[in-house]
C-alpha cells in the first residue's frame, strides 16, 4: 500500500530535455530539488493496496487514446511558488481524465491529504463534493493538465526565475510514450512504481 499519481510520461528524448530545463530553473529559482521525474498528471495523490487490479483496470482502456500529443500554451506562474507548463486540455485528454478518475475510484482507499481534511484549503461547493465523491477536489471539472517545472520558488528570485523560463525554447507539442503510477518516498520524492509503454 502506498500514495500514488497516475502520470503521462514524454518520450526518453523530451524527458530528458524537461529534466535538464527543470534542474536549470530551480537552480535559478533558488528552490530546493526535488526528485520528481517531469509528467503531466491525470490523477493526484492517492492511496490503493492493489496497483495490480488498478493498472489492468487502466490497461483495457488506455490504448484506445493514444497516440496522445500534448501542446502547452507556455509558463505560468503558480501562487508565487510553482513554475508549471500549462497544457491544452484537448477533448481527448479530458475525456482519458474523466476514466481514470473512475478507474482509481475502485481502487483508492478513502485516505485525502491532510490538508483537506482539516479544511485548511479553500475549495468551492463542487470541489468540496469532488472530495467527497472522488478523494481529490482538482479533478474532472477542475483538471488543468500542466507540468511543473520548479517546486518552491524563492520569492526573492520570482524575477530571475520569470526571466529565465521567458527566454527557454519550450517544445509546442510533445509525445506522450507511457502513463506510470508515481509512488510519493518521502516529503521531497517520487518514484517510478509501474509503467504501461504506449509508443517508442
Amino acid at each position: 500500500m502506498g500514495i500514488y499519481s497516475l502520470v503521462l510520461v514524454p518520450n526518453a528524448g523530451d524527458i530528458r530535455l524537461f529534466e535538464k530545463l527543470m534542474e536549470s530553473a530551480s537552480a535559478i529559482s533558488g528552490a530546493k530539488k526535488k526528485g520528481i521525474p517531469p509528467h503531466i498528471s491525470l490523477r493526484e495523490t492517492f492511496e490503493t493496496r492493489d496497483i495490480d487490479g488498478l493498472m489492468n483496470e487502466i490497461s483495457g482502456f488506455v490504448n484506445k487514446f493514444f497516440p496522445i500529443k500534448i501542446s502547452f500554451d507556455g509558463y505560468k506562474i503558480l501562487h508565487r511558488e510553482y513554475a508549471v507548463l500549462e497544457a491544452v486540455k484537448t477533448r481527448k485528454l479530458q475525456e482519458l481524465h474523466k476514466k481514470t478518475v473512475k478507474a482509481v475510484d475502485k481502487y483508492r482507499t478513502n485516505y485525502v491529504l491532510e490538508k483537506y481534511k482539516k479544511g485548511k484549503a479553500s475549495l468551492t461547493k463542487k470541489q468540496k463534493a469532488y472530495l467527497n465523491l472522488h478523494g481529490y477536489p482538482y479533478c474532472l471539472y477542475f483538471y488543468l493538465p500542466h507540468m511543473t517545472l520548479v517546486y518552491g520558488i524563492n520569492p526573492k528570485k520570482l524575477a530571475k526565475a520569470k526571466a529565465f523560463l521567458g527566454k527557454q525554447k519550450i517544445p509546442k507539442s510533445i509525445r506522450i510514450g507511457a502513463i506510470t503510477l508515481l509512488k510519493k518516498s518521502n516529503a521531497r520524492k517520487m518514484e517510478w512504481a509501474k509503467k504501461l509503454i504506449i509508443s517508442k
